[in-house]
């Protein structure tokens, strides 16, 4: 194992453990980090603190952590797991490229698929990855379940011949989704089985567009049970809807710069 992977496996260490002051003292100080849970990056030991601050990510474990390097690239894989809301437990395939100068860590990227850091890294997947899945599957749905469809979104990102249309459009419904969630949310509350069925349409049409296939069945479900007039089964199924959300926009940001 290289000095560059001992660093990587280090930084992991320090962030289960929540030593965020020990993961910093690996990091350049011109350090920029681009997690897949942000459009934006977080630049130098400042921002490596307010990532950890706004996230709480720190003391979060990855199971079965193994790293590879190249030169100045590691690329690290791994599980991440969640409880989810109505108790299932979330599986988070997840892989990690770190570039290193000089012991420390200038730039960091964060993927939802291993292939997606091999291939930014310029290294060839190792066979034994074979296993990863394509995408997040959580254990609260039917087995197998995708929470976004990446061919769908692959073959709408292709249609639109570039990634600034389609960027857009991954801005839009994650900037617009979440006052239609808000909207139901109350509807719900209120028993307003007509709204809450307008509010889960709304969401379930502009899912399913965009691939988002886990909001989009669980918003269709909703809708059914507004349009029947019974409420009853709606809130676990918000719940469950608000989950596949969450976890929705990492992966649709990840496929507007697919090569990154």
């Amino acid at each position: 194992m290289t000095e560059n992977q001992d660093i990587v496996r280090l930084a992991f260490e320090r962030s289960a453990a929540g030593d965020i002051d020990g993961y910093i003292e690996l990091m350049d100080p011109e350090v920029v980090a681009r997690p897949l849970t942000s459009p934006s990056a977080y630049r130098g030991h400042a921002g490596i603190r307010q990532f950890f601050a706004e996230t709480g990510s720190g003391g979060v474990a990855v199971d079965d952590l193994r790293v590879y390097g190249v030169e100045d690239a590691v690329v690290a894989t791994g599980k991440l797991f969640a409880r989810s809301s109505v108790g299932g437990l979330l599986e988070l395939p997840a892989a990690w490229l770190f570039r290193l100068r000089g012991g420390k860590v200038i730039e960091t990227w964060s993927f939802n698929h291993p292939a997606q850091a091999f291939r930014a890294a310029g290294m060839e997947e190792p066979k034994s990855l074979d296993a990863y899945p394509t995408s997040m599957t959580t254990t609260s749905g039917p087995p197998g379940e995708d929470v976004v469809d990446l061919e769908a979104v692959g073959a709408l990102r292709d249609e639109l011949a570039g990634t600034e249309v389609f960027a857009e459009l991954v801005a839009t419904f994650l900037e617009g989704t979440p006052a239609h969630l808000s909207l139901l949310h109350g509807a719900v509350e209120r028993g307003q089985a007509s709204t809450a069925a307008e509010e889960a349409h709304a969401i379930k049409g502009s899912a399913a567009t965009m691939g988002a296939a886990a909001v989009a069945r669980l918003a269709a479900e909703i809708e059914e049970l507004g349009r029947a007039g019974d409420l009853a089964g709606a809130k676990p199924r918000l719940a469950a809807l608000e989950q596949a959300l969450e976890h929705t926009g990492p992966l649709l940001l990840a496929e507007v710069r697919p090569g990154a």
